[in-house]
């Protein structure tokens, strides 16, 4: 989870602009949420590389869950 909080917060941050940008100008940001998530999951696994904290076929398996988790924390913090 510690991993999938700074992937999310770094994510949020790069895709910040051009996502409020797509919402004020009423287009759908639905592919844009995807690929953040993609984008945040990549992240994660390159942080717990670093760690040399090796992800189990089972953790693989649970990271969009955890990401969409750390997304919702991130959000219900502002």
């Amino acid at each position: 989870m510690r991993y999938a909080v700074i992937a999310v917060s770094s994510i949020e941050q790069q895709y910040k602009g051009i996502k409020t940008k797509m919402k004020n100008e009423g287009k759908d940001v639905t592919e844009m949420n995807a690929e953040m998530k993609e984008a945040a999951i990549r992240l994660l696994e390159n942080l717990a590389a670093i760690d040399e904290y090796s992800l189990t076929d089972q953790d693989k398996a649970s990271l969009g869950d955890i990401v969409e988790a750390a997304l919702e924390m991130f959000i219900n913090k502002r």
